[in-house]
């Protein structure tokens, strides 16, 4: 799972729109939106108000994206695979 999708489920499990978290974070919908479909990645500073905002931990938030981006590509080297 991406980044942008676990921002977007935890989104959602708190009840907000777009435009909620874009306003209880100081940011543009739009900005949101990126975030959500993987065309933009969040600053760390942006990253911690939308954990703050969404009342999730920063590390929970991050968990699976990280295995995807740097644990993935070790499991594949290990096995032998190319993807």
């Amino acid at each position: 799972m991406t980044l942008g999708k676990r921002i977007q489920l935890a989104r959602k499990a708190k009840g907000f729109t777009q435009k909620q978290l874009a306003e209880a974070i100081n940011a543009a919908t739009g900005t949101i939106q990126q975030y959500e479909l993987d065309k933009r990645q969040p600053r760390m500073e942006q990253f911690q108000k939308i954990a703050n905002a969404l009342e999730i931990s920063t590390a929970e938030l991050m968990k699976k994206a990280v295995f995807r981006i740097i644990w993935k590509p070790v499991i594949n080297l290990q096995l032998g695979a190319d993807k």
